[in-house]
């Protein structure tokens, strides 16, 4: 998880793995080991990592579920004619 964690942000960063190893002070090994979930970085690596990435050190382990409910679908007959042409090309 927090492998996957580190990578999400350092690509939300526009960062690659070297680029993210210098800022933290690590190598872009370990950056890589962390990302494949090989190794987990010690907690000072990781303080280093979320001033880096400019996110907070809960980021790399609070846990996200996205839950998907009942779909509901809108009535076509109430959207204004442009606007329903734009969901049904002809």
């Amino acid at each position: 998880m927090i492998g996957e964690r580190i990578k999400r942000a350092r690509k939300a960063a526009g960062l690659n793995q070297r680029e993210l190893a210098e800022l933290a002070n690590v190598s872009a090994m370990a950056i890589s080991k962390y990302e494949r979930e090989e190794n987990t970085p010690s907690s000072s690596v990781l303080l280093a990592l979320s001033k880096a990435l400019g996110v907070r050190t809960e980021y790399f382990f609070r846990q996200v579920d996205v839950k998907l409910g009942e779909v509901e679908y809108r009535e076509h007959d109430k959207l204004p004619a442009k606007e329903e042409s734009r969901c049904w090309p002809m």
